[in-house]
């Protein structure tokens, strides 16, 4: 197949309320969608950019886009993605919109998967205890059966702990992941490990930056009862051998945003597997694209953990003709391929649009 056509829609897609991570707010989804085109053949991707996860934000995105689509037209859609991959560079999201789109061209990708119910884990929201366990209360109503907590952007671990001591005390038997995004010391890590070791944690997430390899041995040579995950440190094969060889955590989270390619994510999560490490999946702040082929990554490889493939409950509306249908704490799929952009809500929130041909 060849490339016939690339749209670049550039995204600002209002949330239901804002999301507090450690290293900053998101006030809303800042979204590109990628629109490749090969004959009567469509594939779309997406990128949001969080800056503080990575370096990459909406500028970086969209110079890397307009600097890489228009060299792409006429190419052959297997050549385009080998190249994608090998000179993507540090610019992960970025070329996660073009790789996805140019392989979901392909009509047999996830071809034999179909009505299959993907666990998601739910989304916390609020500053203060009374908002938080208002929050949790409502996840429990809409069916999640584990919930996610922030961590580590107040550089006050008391305060952190008292925040899971109350969640705990009100909800014994839910299991919380927690996440501290890159916040903590190592001293506030061991500090806080030890002050959740009665409580129900499924896993503790990405305390140090992503380099800080030395302090995660440390960490979770004295991380009694707790497992420990990493996100943000493993974005390559290269970094998940390193994190195998060090045996510094137990799980490993993948989102397609940090690996680019459909088929390049399900290696690592191949790789991860054979080296027996727990996997979760999925991306809080990503839309109904990102969110539904992370869905389809999960149905595919069979993970069982509920996956984090959340961020399309934070839009105030969605961007698809037909919904994700959510219930009762997962979403249904019925099939690949069969979702379509509702242009109308597009247009509502398009920032800048570029046609290559």
């Amino acid at each position: 197949m060849k490339i016939d056509s690339i749209t670049v829609l550039q995204l600002d897609i209002p949330i239901k309320e804002a999301y507090e991570l450690s290293f900053g707010t998101v006030e809303s989804f800042q979204t590109f969608l990628v629109l490749v085109r090969s004959g009567e053949r469509l594939g779309i991707g997406e990128t949001t950019p969080l800056y503080g996860y990575n370096w990459e934000d909406s500028q970086s995105v969209q110079q890397y886009l307009m600097q890489t689509a228009p060299g792409l037209i006429g190419s052959d859609t297997e050549e385009a993605l080998s190249s994608l991959m090998e000179n993507r560079g540090n610019n992960y999201f970025a070329a996660t919109s073009l790789c996805t789109a140019v392989e979901f061209l392909d009509v047999n990708l996830f071809r034999n998967i179909s009505d299959t119910v993907v666990p998601l884990v739910g989304i916390v929201s609020g500053s203060d205890t009374e908002s938080i366990l208002k929050s949790i209360k409502k996840q429990i109503r809409q069916g999640f059966r584990c919930v996610k907590v922030k961590v580590g952007g107040s550089s006050d671990v008391e305060k952190d702990l008292l925040k899971i001591r109350q969640i705990s005390t009100r909800f014994p038997e839910l299991p919380l992941r927690i996440d501290a995004n890159k916040g903590y010391s190592l001293e506030e890590a061991r500090y806080f490990v030890d002050g959740i070791q009665e409580y129900s944690v499924e896993e503790f997430e990405q305390p140090f930056p992503v380099d800080a390899w030395d302090d995660m041995e440390v960490l979770y040579e004295n991380r009694g009862r707790i497992n420990i995950m990493l996100d943000e440190s493993i974005d390559t094969r290269e970094e998940l051998a390193e994190a195998i060889s060090r045996k510094c955590c137990n799980y490993v989270k993948f989102k397609l945003m940090k690996h680019s390619s459909v088929k390049y994510m399900l290696e690592l999560i191949e790789m991860a597997g054979a080296a027996q490490l727990k996997i979760i999946i999925g991306n809080g702040v990503a839309g109904d694209i990102g969110c539904y082929h992370e869905l389809l990554i999960q149905a595919e490889c069979g993970a069982v953990l509920a996956g984090e493939m959340n961020g399309f409950l934070k839009q105030n509306q969605s961007i698809l003709e037909l919904p994700l249908e959510f219930r009762d704490g997962g979403v249904r799929i019925h099939g690949a391929g069969n979702i379509r952009v509702n242009r109308s809500v597009v247009d509502q929130y398009l920032v800048k649009k570029e046609i290559f041909s």
